[in-house]
């Protein structure tokens, strides 16, 4: 792993390395709104966690803090760039249900890893996204997929998700904590004319309070 500025990022990850060279913080006008709808700073959870991009800030702003990333390169920078006093990190993937799964391992942006099949191969001319599979050389790692259900956590105040593609499993498997809580909400949605997630929280009682780029904000009613 490498320093840039704040952030210990590992040395293959040349997407935020480049970036963090160019800019102090990652997402922050994001994170800023979204924490905005918080009205309690017990509780978070980071679902997807990387590198510590969000969790650096809410291991300050939140009195606890729970992680959960897969991937082991970003395990040991996330460990070095969050509060770790008032943090927990779990090294499996949350879905729909309790699992082995293959997280294809992007090359050069660790946060492009995913267990779908999808990954970002160029723009089209109006600069949306063209998305394509993974090059079949493309190494995987094999993570234990657990439920947010299992953990059965109580009084959460805020979660975010950024899963690549597996936000509506991340959601499945926490239906029950997400019926008994009342956590503000930001899930990254690439397609919200097609969302499955805006059904899916809509019917637990929430609604789509914010956007911010691709950060969808939910709270309930």
């Amino acid at each position: 792993m490498i320093k840039v500025k704040d952030y210990y990022v590992p040395e293959t990850d040349l997407h935020f390395i480049n970036y963090l060279k160019k800019y102090d913080n990652y997402q922050e006008a994001q994170r800023n709104r979204a924490i905005s709808y918080v009205e309690d700073w017990q509780f978070a959870i980071d679902i997807g966690a990387n590198i510590g991009l969000w969790s650096k800030d809410l291991s300050k702003y939140f009195d606890q803090l729970v992680c959960f990333e897969p991937n082991p390169m970003c395990q040991d920078c996330l460990k070095k760039n969050i509060n770790l006093s008032n943090s927990k990190i779990y090294s499996c993937a949350l879905g729909e249900k309790e699992e082995a799964k293959n997280l294809f391992i992007h090359h050069s942006n660790s946060g492009a890893s995913s267990f779908v099949n999808k990954t970002k191969i160029g723009f089209k001319e109006d600069k949306s996204i063209v998305y394509g599979e993974f090059p079949k050389d493309t190494p995987k790692i094999n993570a234990t997929v657990k439920k947010l259900d299992s953990f059965n956590y109580k009084k959460i105040d805020f979660i975010k998700i950024d899963v690549q593609g597996f936000e509506i499993n991340v959601l499945k498997g926490a239906y029950n904590t997400l019926k008994t809580n009342s956590p503000v909400l930001c899930i990254e949605e690439d397609d919200p004319k097609n969302s499955l997630i805006i059904p899916f929280l809509e019917n637990l009682n929430y609604e789509l309070v914010d956007v911010i780029i691709k950060e969808h904000v939910f709270k309930k009613k």
